[in-house]
């Protein structure tokens, strides 16, 4: 399908169980784009396989949702290992992926999205990778599943605002500031242009989730989809 202008932003979500069966992994497989396979074949793991494929295939699909699939996958890396599409132009995609999900985030603007599987942490890796206020917000939690829930919205802010900016691991996390908000969170980092502004979900159970971009993301809505 030809993309003929601006396209809406998409979140979306998926399991990878699908692809545990060996003929929806090879079609999968067979789809992926050249980038997709050289990446693929270099993991051992199967689970990271899945991921991996589960990943491209949920953008194939944001982008049909789109209005914007090019015949070909494509892609250019920045100087931070960023991919972009080579066509459609002026589409712009985040890929991440944590245990049994994928999340694909697609917009006519820059756009970064995270995932992650809730886990136990310390609070000495938020005085580590997060600023003194986020990290004092954090402690003061009145449970330890709280402060668990609110470290994991702080990462994956902090996460998606870093991959919208196509900066990679050059950034360090407590660089920059999330001011977190009932209508969403916002993103206090110096000389960064445009405002940006995030939003966190707390749809998958066991995961959290969010969305980073130059405007409001405040109606946008997290959907699960099937890869198969």
């Amino acid at each position: 399908m030809a993309h003929t202008g601006t396209i809406p932003t998409l979140l979306l979500a998926a399991r990878i169980d699908p692809l545990r069966d060996p003929a929806a992994f090879e079609a999968a497989y067979q789809e992926a784009s050249r980038d997709r396979k050289r990446k693929v074949d270099r993991l051992r793991q199967p689970e990271d396989k899945r991921r991996s494929l589960g990943a491209e295939r949920l953008l194939r699909l944001a982008l049909r949702c789109a209005g914007a699939e090019p015949a070909d996958l494509a892609f250019t890396y920045n100087d931070a290992g960023k991919p972009c599409l080579t066509h459609p132009e002026h589409v712009y995609f985040s890929l991440s992926h944590s245990g049994e999900y994928v999340l694909c985030a697609v917009s006519d603007r820059e756009i970064g999205c995270d995932i992650q599987k809730i886990t136990d942490v310390r609070l000495a890796l938020a005085k580590r990778f997060f600023t003194d206020e986020e990290a004092a917000h954090i402690a003061g939690q009145p449970s330890a599943a709280a402060q668990t829930d609110l470290f994991f919205r702080y990462w994956t802010l902090k996460e998606s605002f870093i991959k919208a900016r196509g900066w990679g691991l050059t950034m360090p996390l407590a660089s920059f500031r999330v001011a977190l908000g009932e209508d969403g969170a916002a993103i206090d980092a110096a000389a960064i242009g445009p405002p940006y502004r995030g939003k966190d979900f707390g749809d998958i159970p066991g995961y959290r989730c969010a969305v980073c971009l130059p405007g409001d993301p405040a109606d946008l809505r997290l959907q699960l989809v099937s890869l198969v």
